[in-house]
C-alpha cells in the first residue's frame, strides 16, 4: 500500500489525467480508469468477498465516468473520488445484506475445494468451521454438500463468528475427531489466520488447511494477510480463487504489471483488469450512441452493460454476462503455498483450475 504522501502525489496526477479527460483526451482518460481499477481493487480487498471485489469496482468506474464532468480542477480529486468509492460501499454492503446470498461464481468455490481435498490430496474426512457471515457459511455449506455427495465424511461443521476469543479449545475438540483435512469458510479478517494457528497449536499443523479466496489476499510480505499472519502454520494451505488462474498471455501480463506497478500481479489482477476493459468497452459503445446530456449518458451506459448479446473480447477470454449480470466464465483456481515465494516469507502458487461451465 502507498503510504500517505505517495497517495497524495497519485491523486494529483489523477486529478490532471481527468482534467486532460474532460478536455477530450481519451488516452489519459484510459489510463486513469485502468490505474483506479487497480487502486479500488486494493481498497477493497478486505472490505468484501472477493468475489464480488469486480462487480463492486465496475460500479464505481461508471458512477466516476457518469459525474466525470462535475469534477472541479482547481481542488483535489481524493474528496471528489472519495465521496463515489464511499458511497457505492456503502450501497454494495447494503445489498450483499439484503441479498443474503453469494455471488453465483462463489457457489462453486466450495465444490472446487471439495474436488481438490477429496480427489487430488485424497482426503476422505474433513472438519468443517465457517465465521457465520454470509459469504463465509455460503461457501462452507456448499463444500460440505458436494464433499458429502463425493463420499466423504464431515466429522463436525462448527460456526465461530469473527468476535469468538478462544479458537484453541474449539480446534482441539476437532483434533479429537482426527480429521483429514480442515475447511474453512471465510476471510482472514472474520478468523481465518487465528484458527489456522489455533489448529497448529492443537496438533494439526500437518492437516490440509483450504479456504476461499477470502484468505488469499497476498503474500507473506504484506501485512494483515493470511500468509502474513499464519507465517510457517500456512505451509500445508490451499485456497480457491473464483476467477481463470492461467490463460494465454499471462506470463507476458504478469511481466507488464511489475513493470508498471513494482509488485507482482495476485491472483485477481487478470481478472480486475479484463474488468476495466468491460466497463471502457460498455462507455465506448454508450458514447456511440451520442448521448444528449448526462441523464442519457448514464442510460446508455447502464443498457450497454446489461446488453446480454454483448460479447466482450478481453486479456481472460471472450465473456458474456446473463441477464442477473453472472458471467459465462465459471472458472475456479486452486492456489498452494510456496514457503520459499516472497522472500522466503510465503506466497501463493498457482495449482491447477476447473472450468465447471463445461461441467
Amino acid at each position: 500500500m502507498h503510504d500517505d504522501n505517495e497517495k497524495e502525489d497519485e491523486f494529483d496526477r489523477w486529478g490532471m489525467l481527468v482534467s486532460a479527460a474532460q478536455r477530450g483526451d481519451e488516452v489519459a482518460y484510459e489510463t486513469f480508469l485502468v490505474e483506479l481499477q487497480a487502486w479500488l481493487h486494493r481498497h477493497y480487498r478486505h472490505r468484501f468477498p472477493s468475489s464480488a471485489i469486480d462487480d463492486a469496482v465496475q460500479e464505481v468506474l461508471l458512477a466516476v465516468h457518469a459525474k466525470k464532468q462535475t469534477y472541479d480542477r482547481t481542488r483535489p480529486l481524493g474528496p471528489w473520488l472519495a465521496a463515489i468509492v464511499r458511497y457505492k460501499w456503502i450501497d454494495w454492503v447494503r445489498r450483499l445484506k439484503r441479498e443474503g446470498a453469494i455471488p453465483l461464481t462463489d457457489d462453486v468455490q466450495g465444490p472446487a475445494a471439495s474436488q481438490y481435498i477429496y480427489d487430488v490430496l485424497k482426503k476422505t474426512s474433513v472438519y468443517i468451521i465457517d465465521d457465520t457471515e454470509t459469504f463465509g457459511k455460503g461457501v462452507a455449506d456448499a463444500f460440505e454438500a458436494d464433499f458429502k455427495a463425493r463420499g466423504g465424511t464431515v466429522v463436525k461443521h462448527d460456526a465461530a463468528p469473527k468476535t469468538t476469543q478462544d479458537y484453541v479449545s474449539i480446534m482441539t475438540a476437532a483434533k479429537a475427531l482426527n480429521p483429514e483435512s480442515i475447511y474453512f469458510g471465510g476471510v482472514t479478517a472474520t478468523g481465518g489466520a487465528r484458527i489456522l494457528l489455533a489448529a497448529a497449536q492443537a496438533g494439526l499443523g500437518d492437516v490440509p488447511y483450504v479456504g476461499p479466496d477470502g484468505i488469499n489476499d497476498g503474500s507473506g510480505e504484506t501485512k494483515d494477510s493470511f500468509l502474513n499472519l499464519g507465517a510457517d502454520a500456512a505451509k500445508n494451505s490451499y485456497s480457491t480463487l473464483a476467477g481463470i488462474g492461467d490463460f494465454p498471455g499471462k506470463a507476458q501480463f504478469d511481466l507488464d504489471y511489475k513493470t508498471e506497478y513494482g509488485i507482482d500481479a495476485t491472483g485477481y489482477a487478470g481478472t480486475g483488469y479484463a474488468c476495466a476493459q468491460v466497463v471502457i468497452d460498455a462507455i465506448n459503445r454508450a458514447g456511440q450512441t451520442s448521448p444528449a446530456d448526462m441523464t442519457a449518458m448514464r442510460e446508455a451506459v447502464r443498457k450497454a452493460g446489461t446488453d446480454t448479446a454483448a460479447k466482450y473480447t478481453t486479456i481472460v477470454g471472450d465473456i458474456t454476462f446473463n441477464a442477473d449480470g453472472d458471467t459465462s466464465q465459471k472458472i475456479v483456481s486452486i492456489y498452494s503455498v510456496d514457503p520459499a515465494g516472497a522472500n522466503g516469507k510465503g506466497d501463493w502458487k498457482f495449482e491447477t483450475q476447473v472450468d465447471y461451465a463445461k461441467k
